[in-house]
């Protein structure tokens, strides 16, 4: 075993004539758009080959780096040799000098409630660990040993589920600006060389020939026939995926692009986040590259949880952006589309609950909508100079008739409201109607009510299209509450 502190490979140029391993974890290292000092980083090891040599790697281009290392190690619980790896990975941080963190999961339980596999279900809290690690001690990176073997399997398993470019980038050597993989460019030949050459010692996972998994199937089964034909396959299926990765971030940023001219502001107000609202006309006149994309990046702001956001939905937009306008149609994940007029509106059914006290004057934040409501109490000779201004975001009320409260909630069935200048009430409903607004966003409409004595509440405001005749300003007005909708920065 290597000394403590060993840290031969130091300075700027940490790497150089090292050998071909450490080198190329200097670049990657260098590579990387460091924050502000300190460079704090969790290094996940397992006790296996790979994630020794990193951590030895790391210990070694720390000081060079100015890299500030802590262990953390996950049990699954799925082996027996669990603890010994933690008692094994907790001596080599010890050794090396380093802090370590260690637990212990029931990934076969978490697969079992949540119909997962256990390659995912593992994965999953894995990934929890180490972000809990990362805030514990302070870092903002996660160091992984993913190596160019793991990226051509990889590629390998997303290209025999039909994944398109974005899939077969697969793993990027730095993601979400959090996760770092210094290794990605050695092949598992190149870790295990350099680690006889240090004399390291590591422990190896009989679950790694388990032919049930599909990543060992993959490694031990397709990996040599595809050797068979190209016995270069790990280098080239890397090539595939640094060029898909550097296609599909183009090919995203153009889609974000394409996506942003397309979208309309529909209704007001909105939910962000819930719905978009798309000029359907102008989505079918992009290339058809270029609509499956923009329809991803706008599921993707929907919050669509990972792998929801499959061909076949992009393909049901698709195909809804060229329909009649009609009634919603349902979609998978709990979404719905509908055009209405040149709009595709496509978001959620379920409603968003609002209901809260409005602060007069004063500001009450409404985060359901990305939005605030502001109140000014202003004496009645004011009303002449923000009269042209009032509309769909902002109203006038007289203050005496909303001197007992105001509230901001959804429409409820059956609320009725007398329109300014109307005699008579009409039903809410049937005023969104009237306005054109998308069915399915009707149950995120907004109003503003009023109390009254009998302790309910009655509508002075539907948000975007009218005000209650009772409480307009009128010529015995003395002062009236101005309401305007801010959208938040």
């Amino acid at each position: 075993m290597p000394s403590p502190g060993d840290d031969s490979l130091v300075g700027a140029n940490a790497g150089a004539g090292t050998g071909p391993v450490p080198a190329a974890a200097a670049r990657a290292l260098a590579a990387v758009s460091w924050p502000l000092l300190p460079r704090r980083v969790v290094v996940a090891v397992s006790g296996g080959l790979d994630s020794v040599v990193l951590l030895d790697l790391l210990s070694r281009l720390r000081r060079g780096f100015d890299l500030h290392l802590h262990v953390a190690h996950f049990d699954h619980g799925l082996r027996a040799e669990g603890p010994t790896e933690a008692d094994f990975v907790g001596a080599l941080a010890r050794t090396l000098g380093l802090g370590c963190t260690c637990a212990c999961g029931d990934v076969a339980g978490l697969a079992r409630r949540q119909r997962l596999s256990i390659e995912t279900a593992a994965r999953q809290v894995r990934y929890e660990f180490l972000d809990r690690v990362a805030a514990s001690v302070g870092a903002a990176w996660v160091a992984l040993a993913h190596h160019a073997d793991d990226q051509a399997e990889t590629v390998v398993m997303r290209l025999a589920r039909g994944a398109g470019a974005a899939g077969l980038a697969a793993m990027a050597p730095v993601r979400d600006g959090r996760y770092l993989r210094p290794l990605l460019a050695l092949t598992r030949r190149q870790l295990a060389d350099y680690a006889a050459e240090r004399g390291l010692q590591w422990r190896e996972d009989a679950s790694n020939a388990d032919l049930r998994h599909t990543r060992n199937r993959v490694r031990h089964v397709v990996m040599p026939a595809l050797r068979q034909l190209n016995p270069a396959v790990v280098a080239a299926l890397g090539r595939t995926a640094l060029v898909l990765g550097d296609e599909d971030q183009l090919l995203d940023d153009w889609a974000r692009q394409a996506l942003q001219r397309a979208l309309r502001p529909g209704p007001v107000p909105a939910a962000p986040g819930r719905h978009l609202v798309l000029d359907a006309p102008l989505v079918v006149s992009y290339h058809l590259a270029l609509q499956r994309r923009a329809l991803r990046v706008g599921l993707d702001r929907l919050g669509l949880a990972a792998g929801a956001a499959t061909f076949g939905l992009i393909e049901q937009l698709r195909g809804a952006l060229g329909e009649p306008p009609g009634p919603p149609r349902s979609l998978v994940a709990g979404l719905a589309a509908q055009r209405v007029g040149s709009w595709l509106v496509i978001g959620s059914r379920a409603p968003v609950p609002l209901a809260r006290a409005l602060a007069v004057p004063g500001v009450t934040a409404v985060p359901e909508h990305g939005a605030r409501l502001v109140a000014d109490l202003l004496p009645a000779d004011r009303f002449a100079a923000v009269r042209p201004g009032l509309g769909a975001t902002r109203a006038a009320l007289d203050a005496a008739s909303v001197a007992a409260g105001l509230a901001v909630r959804r429409p409820r069935p059956g609320d009725r409201l007398r329109p300014l200048g109307m005699a008579g009430r009409r039903k809410v409903s049937d005023l969104l109607i009237d306005a054109g607004y998308p069915r399915m966003l009707r149950h995120n409409a907004v109003v503003v009510t009023r109390r009254v004595p009998d302790g309910s509440d009655e509508l002075v405001w539907l948000l975007g299209q009218r005000v209650a005749d009772p409480c307009r300003v009128g010529p015995h007005t003395r002062q009236f509450v101005l309401l305007e909708w801010q959208a938040l920065e």
